[in-house]
C-alpha cells in the first residue's frame, strides 16, 4: 500500500471514528434527560432506554450478518460493508425526524431505529481499521480511541452549553443525526478501492515420463 494512500485512509478513520462516536454516545448521556424533558417518568425512562440498549446490540450483531449475506451474494467485501455502513447511518438520520416529533409511540419507535442504526455502524468501522494494518493494529486503536475521546469530551461540553442557552437538545439531535453520513462521505473520498489480491495456487508437479523412474525410487 503507497504511503499516502495509507495517510488518506488513517485520516478517513480518525473522522469515521469521531463522527460514529459522536452519534452513539449523544443518546448514551442525554437520552434520558432528553425523554424526562418531553414528561417521561423515571420508570418510563429506565424501561425504555432498556428497550433501547437491546435495539442497539441487535443492531450491532445484524450488521455483520448483513455484511456476510451481501458478500456471499456476490458483492465484494468492502463494498459489502460500504452498502451496510450507509443503510445503518440512514437509520440514525432518524433522529432529525425524531427532534421534532412530540412525546408519544411514533417517537420512541423512531428512537429505537435510531438505537439500532447507531450502534450497527461500528462493525464496519472496526472492520476498516483492521484493513489499514495488522502488525501495528494495537497503535492506530488506541490512537483513535485516544483522539476520539478528547474530540468527545468537547462536543459534550459543547451540547451541555447548548443546551443551556436553548432549553432544548434539538439542535444538537439534529447535528448528531447527521453525523455517521459524513463519516461516510469522507470514508468514499479518502479510502479509494480495495484491490483485489491475487492468490497464486501452487501447480502439483506433473507426472514423470513414462520410463523415467522418480529419484529415491528403488529398483527391483
Amino acid at each position: 500500500m503507497g504511503r499516502w494512500l495509507t495517510v488518506r485512509r488513517f485520516c478517513a478513520l480518525v473522522i469515521l471514528v469521531t463522527l460514529i462516536n459522536a452519534t452513539w454516545h449523544f443518546f448514551r448521556v442525554w437520552l434520558s434527560p432528553l425523554l424526562r424533558d418531553l414528561g417521561y417518568d423515571e420508570p418510563q425512562r429506565n424501561l425504555f432506554t432498556t428497550a433501547y440498549y437491546l435495539a442497539a446490540g441487535f443492531g450491532s450483531l445484524t450488521a455483520g450478518l448483513l455484511t456476510l449475506l451481501l458478500a456471499r451474494g456476490g458483492l465484494s467485501v468492502h463494498v459489502s460493508r460500504l452498502a451496510v455502513f450507509l443503510a445503518y447511518g440512514l437509520l440514525t438520520a432518524l433522529a432529525l425526524w425524531a427532534a421534532f416529533l412530540p412525546a408519544g409511540p411514533l417517537l420512541l419507535a423512531v428512537l429505537l431505529l435510531v438505537g439500532f442504526g447507531s450502534l450497527g455502524v461500528f462493525p464496519a468501522y472496526y472492520s476498516f481499521s483492521q484493513e489499514l494494518t495488522a502488525k501495528h493494529l494495537g497503535k492506530l486503536t488506541g490512537f483513535l480511541g485516544c483522539f476520539c475521546w478528547l474530540a468527545l469530551a468537547a462536543w459534550q461540553e459543547m451540547i451541555a452549553h447548548v443546551k443551556t442557552y436553548t432549553h432544548s437538545f434539538t439542535a444538537c439531535m439534529v447535528l448528531a443525526s447527521v453525523l455517521p453520513l459524513v463519516g461516510f462521505a469522507a470514508l468514499l473520498l479518502l479510502w479509494g478501492r480495495n484491490e483485489a489480491k491475487t492468490v497464486q495456487r501452487r501447480e502439483a508437479p506433473a507426472d514423470p515420463p513414462t520410463g523415467v523412474r522418480p529419484a529415491g525410487a528403488v529398483t527391483r
